[in-house]
């Protein structure tokens, strides 16, 4: 079966539509890993409070995109502070707050360090009870760096299937 061949308008528009997806990418990722490595807890917001009231909430997220999109559950460990109205939340990508809600009741003195949001989204860098560090910003970093590899990583691989396709396609 012969292919049929591709239009240099379609040529062009995918070159520039890889070319932009790759940069934004390695963009990303880049920003990301050098946030991560900039990152000082004493530059970000600090709270120190009571906790008013904390639980486990199940958030249904949009994963993809058309023709793949697909819905996960994801679970958060939120807490509100009796003192302040930020919406305060930390995600573990195990799932697993067991030990957390051990460790913290209602009425308990807390620090926490975060960065401000209107979104209930996880925004806990560190958490601190009793000079106890329970939510790690070493932790969060480390996390947040790789993704950040991975993005860079897929960017750099857009790049280079762009590169294999000017080649293929002259």
């Amino acid at each position: 079966m012969k292919m049929k061949p591709i239009s240099k308008t379609t040529k062009i528009i995918s070159i520039i539509a890889m070319t932009m997806t790759g940069i934004v990418m390695v963009w990303i990722g880049l920003y990301t890993i050098k946030e991560n490595k900039t990152r000082n807890l004493s530059q970000v917001n600090k709270i120190d409070g009571v906790i008013d009231s904390l639980g486990v909430l199940s958030q249904e997220k949009k994963v993809g995109t058309f023709p793949f999109r697909a819905y996960k559950q994801t679970d958060m460990l939120f807490i509100k502070m009796s003192n302040d109205n930020t919406q305060l939340a930390t995600h573990n990508p195990k799932q697993d707050y067991n030990d957390l809600i051990n460790k913290l009741k209602h009425g308990d003195s807390i620090r926490v360090y975060y960065y401000k949001t209107d979104d209930f989204t996880n925004n806990i860098y560190q958490l601190e009870m009793n000079k106890e560090i329970l939510v790690s910003h070493s932790e969060y970093k480390k996390n947040d760096t790789i993704a950040g590899i991975v993005i860079l990583g897929f960017g750099l691989f857009i790049f280079l299937m762009n590169f294999i396709f000017i080649r293929i396609y002259k």
